[in-house]
């Protein structure tokens, strides 16, 4: 019986053969199949909505929906492709989703909402704190790979665009450990570096872990030194200046520098500059914290010349002279004799002159000693 049915199946299926030349099945000897020939395409179709199904050791491997097209329970066991692989959607505009061990939680996905919008996605939505990590295959003391993320063609070149790259701590040459944040070469309108962060932007040193250097405070716009790993603000390049960014005519710019954290001699000493077309135009202010002990000083040859006192007291290290060819503004009172110049000058007393008979000066006198008869003032009087 068997081997009636086979003549039957040979003849008949021979039959197909001759009556239609573009392909053949074999299913009575070697291993069964169908085949297309050259130029020829190969369908297998139902008549109605119903699935098609795979099997292999009578279990199935996968499904065909009849209705919808959608495959599912398709496994493939770490297939090796070489050359160009073309993968596209099985239903209009909807994304390429790959799931690692067909795990609903570990998911990538691949789509395109235009021409021009290509997105990629990682995890199911739902699960928390899910992190995509891109590296280099290499192991501890061999990193020598490098990863480059590139807006224009393949080679990392400002002259494409922006581009970061990243070397491994065995890079090749010098470059390992480095990275490069850069952004593309273009001439106008273009090229700009962008950083921003809702608190604040750290610049830290990498040495046995993370130190702070600079804060850079993105409210206030401030910067700020770590108390422990800051530095200084270092020029190199001769005529570099700390300066306004205003035009000539419109310079209505203060700057001060203050030791305290406020622009007042209450927090300690400080200068301020003011614009010519500031409040206070052009002035500029030199003071010392209001504390006790708080004086001001000018150093020349590594000395103190000129100090000035919490208190108000002025001394002077070295000759005082002047150039002005008229005065220096002192005055000469001709006080009621027998008065104090302290209260016979309007300005300050330089000292006071006693007269004892006539105009014949007896001698020189403190400004509070009350036998004077004459003053000398510093200033109109």
């Amino acid at each position: 019986m068997h081997k009636l049915i086979s003549l039957i199946l040979s003849v008949f299926i021979a039959g197909l053969a001759i009556a239609e030349p573009n392909g053949g099945c074999n299913f009575t000897s070697g291993s069964p199949g169908c085949v297309a020939y050259t130029g020829k395409g190969l369908t297998l179709s139902t008549q109605g909505p119903q699935d098609i199904t795979f099997k292999t050791n009578d279990t199935a491997r996968g499904t065909i929906n009849g209705t919808t097209g959608a495959w599912t329970g398709l496994t493939l066991a770490a297939p090796t492709i070489t050359g160009t692989v073309t993968i596209g959607a099985l239903a209009g505009a909807s994304p390429i989703t790959v799931s690692p061990g067909s795990d609903a939680n570990r998911l990538f996905s691949f789509g395109a909402s235009s021409d021009t919008a290509h997105t990629l996605t990682w995890g199911d939505g739902s699960t928390a704190n899910q992190t995509l990590f891109i590296g280099a295959a290499t192991a501890d003391a061999a990193d020598s790979g490098t990863l480059a993320l590139t807006a224009g063609g393949l080679d990392p070149n400002i002259a494409r665009g922006a581009y970061l790259w990243l070397y491994g701590n065995e890079a090749p040459g010098s470059t390992d450990g480095d990275w490069y944040l850069r952004s593309g070469d273009v001439a106008s309108n273009g090229g700009n570096g962008h950083l921003s962060a809702r608190l604040a932007i750290k610049f830290q040193r990498n040495e046995s872990g993370y130190i702070d250097l600079w804060t850079l405070d993105t409210v206030t716009g401030s910067w700020s030194s770590d108390a422990t790993g800051g530095g200084d603000i270092i020029f190199n390049k001769s005529g570099s200046m700390l300066r306004g960014g205003t035009t000539d005519g419109a310079d209505n710019l203060i700057l001060a520098f203050n030791a305290g954290g406020a622009d007042s001699s209450a927090r300690g000493a400080g200068v301020e500059l003011r614009g010519n077309e500031a409040s206070g135009a052009g002035d500029a202010y030199f003071w010392a914290g209001n504390v006790a002990g708080g004086d001001l000083f000018l150093q020349a040859g590594g000395s103190t010349r000129l100090s000035i006192t919490n208190a108000g007291a002025t001394s002077v290290t070295g000759t005082f002279t002047s150039s002005a060819t008229s005065d220096i503004g002192w005055s000469f009172v001709d006080a009621t004799d027998n008065q104090a110049c302290n209260t016979g000058c309007t300005s300050a007393c330089v000292f006071g002159i006693a007269n004892a008979t006539g105009t014949a000066v007896t001698g020189i006198v403190g400004c509070a000693d009350a036998t004077a008869d004459s003053c000398v003032c510093a200033g109109s009087s």
